[in-house]
């Protein structure tokens, strides 16, 4: 059965005890304040922190399961703004209070010490991204106000409203923020890895990713842009919305920027909010070696017929090899194999992909190879890696477990990148988890992905939420912020590494996005065109410059170590 958990009240902030870790720059905690609280006099009743709620949800979803709603309407700051809003209406009230306290951190360790648990292996706080036991829908972001009128909390207001507009069953919980009446001052979060549930159940919506198109200024507007692999010239067809499959236009590319790109078509196209763009054309060819051997004939007559009827210039074949990421060579009875070009693949003595193909799905697995390379190669438009730190150590386990029945993790060692390369041993059952640390003046929104260079699949790892009108919080503060994969507040699975059979060695790149804006880039995965599954990881509205920009680390597994 669904447990939903709802919150309407006060919130408030204080630092954090020394020997609590917080990803937060400022180790700062948040906290929400009971109806008894005091500090004065021999009793004191202390505020409720964050990851109290973050361990006792974690009992709660290891007895009932993980269909956990928690709602809460309240905020933890902003007293900087509190006079403001209420001069602008006085009927309106801010959800939060403003207490000087300190935390003991022994409290709360009956909790802690309940089943086990340690204090210090628990995630800093229930809102965190990664999160498993529950979602969490926040009436506003951690550093802003939630407020309310008449006694009534307006973001729980507007959701209700949504509630008896639009049935549950057809609601994820990230949709609930597409779908909700925008509030001013205000941009409520969703959290957690099952935002994208249907809302009170456990079942998932099928998935298939459009780009938005919108009109602004006479001028069609795509949402993507370079980072998602959009190059000037690229062609993409309009449908009405994403169910239909009859063609209303045909729109390229104008220019571009990094998130969006302005796009002409020969004839008026009228668009709706549901119309959606497929791309049907690119220009930035992928570089094929393809030898002009009569062998090789059937295969070349083949290609060109097949990018011919689908208008597909994004493929290249040439002789020589120059430039080329694979050749494709002829095995006993005419099956298609590649021979590895990349010199940084080939560096590492990886000569010949293990896979072969029919002639006759050559051309979709370019495609897609070449999509691959698109997206790998991008490196953003600002150098983020100067003033952004990757750290990729080694995890142990310790003796405690979380909600999926899995053991919590920590640290162990230094970092393992060495100039953007980690060498590890695959089969074993070391595990692995990366940090990234902004030193940068900027808040970054981050999204994670590795890249499998053996069967071109993209498999996310962390993928941000986007809102459409809401603005979420940024996932890695500034001045020295962090957030964790596989330990700590982000709350993912640790990386453990396998290689394919009869394979010694495999090479793939973990992509870190650090963007200045919250970018929907979902529409990077892709599946192998070799119908493997990823085997490597288990598991203008301001004057300030939009930056995109990307940490590569390049990762060789072996099955050996190297001598």
């Amino acid at each position: 059965d669904p447990i939903v958990i709802f919150y309407a009240g006060h919130g408030a902030e204080t630092y954090a005890p020394r020997d609590w870790e917080c990803g937060d720059p400022d180790r700062k905690i948040q906290m929400i304040m009971p109806h008894d609280f005091t500090k004065q006099g021999k009793q004191h009743i202390h505020a409720i922190p964050d990851r109290t709620i973050g361990a006792l949800l974690d009992m709660v979803a290891q007895e009932k399961g993980d269909n956990i709603t928690v709602i809460f309407d309240c905020c933890y700051s902003g007293s900087g703004t509190r006079e403001d809003v209420m001069a602008d209406d006085p009927t309106l009230l801010v959800r939060s209070v403003d207490i000087d306290v300190s935390i003991p951190s022994t409290l709360d360790d009956s909790i802690w010490m309940d089943g086990g648990h340690r204090a210090t292996s628990f995630p800093t706080s229930f809102r965190h991204k990664g999160l498993r036991s529950h979602v969490l829908l926040a009436a506003c972001g951690a550093k802003e106000i939630a407020q309310e009128i008449g006694g009534r909390g307006i973001f729980t207001r507007v959701l209700l409203k949504l509630l008896r507009k639009i049935p549950a069953e057809y609601l994820t919980y990230s949709s609930v923020l597409e779908e909700i009446e925008k509030i001013k001052d205000q941009n409520p979060q969703c959290e957690g890895v099952n935002r994208d549930r249907i809302l009170f159940n456990l079942r998932h919506p099928p998935a298939k990713v459009h780009y938005s198109i919108s009109k602004y200024n006479h001028q069609y507007i795509l949402a993507a842009g370079e980072i998602h692999g959009v190059s000037l010239e690229d062609e993409f067809t309009m449908f009405r919305d994403r169910v239909s499959d009859i063609p209303q236009g045909v729109l390229k590319v104008q220019s571009i920027g990094a998130f969006s790109a302005v796009l002409s078509s020969q004839t008026n196209i009228r668009i709706t909010e549901d119309s959606v763009l497929l791309k049907t054309k690119t220009r930035k060819a992928l570089l094929i070696q393809v030898p002009r051997d009569n062998r090789f004939l059937p295969l070349r007559r083949k290609l060109f017929q097949e990018m011919e009827q689908y208008k597909h210039i994004g493929i290249r074949l040439i002789e020589d090899g120059a430039g080329a990421k694979l050749g494709i060579t002829l095995t006993s009875g005419n099956w298609v194999g590649f021979d590895v070009l990349d010199p940084i693949v080939r560096m590492d003595g990886i000569t010949r992909l293990p896979h072969t193909i029919s002639l006759g799905d050559l051309y979709p697995t370019l495609r897609a190879i070449g999509d691959y390379y698109r997206l790998l190669t991008y490196e953003g438009n600002h150098d983020i890696g100067r003033l952004v730190n990757l750290e990729f150590t080694k995890l142990e386990y310790t003796q405690d477990f979380n909600v999926d029945g899995f053991r919590i993790t920590k640290q162990i060692g230094n970092t393992l990148n060495r100039h953007g390369v980690v060498e590890v041993i695959a089969g074993s059952n070391q595990i692995y988890g990366f940090k990234v640390i902004n030193h940068s003046h900027r808040d970054f929104y981050l999204n994670a992905f590795y890249f499998d260079n053996m069967d071109f699949s993209i498999t996310p790892y962390y993928l941000c939420h986007k809102s459409r009108q809401f603005t979420t919080d940024p996932t890695v503060r500034a001045g020295g912020g962090s957030f964790t994969i596989g330990y700590g507040s982000g709350g993912e699975r640790p990386c453990k590494f396998t290689l394919g059979e009869d394979v010694n060695i495999e090479v793939g790149f973990l992509k870190i996005y650090l963007t200045s804006e919250n970018v929907n880039l979902s529409s990077i995965t892709q599946g192998s065109p070799f119908d493997n599954n990823g085997r490597t990881i288990a598991r203008d509205e301001t004057n300030i410059q939009q930056i995109a920009g990307t940490i590569l680390l390049k990762i060789i597994q072996r099955r050996y170590r190297a001598h």
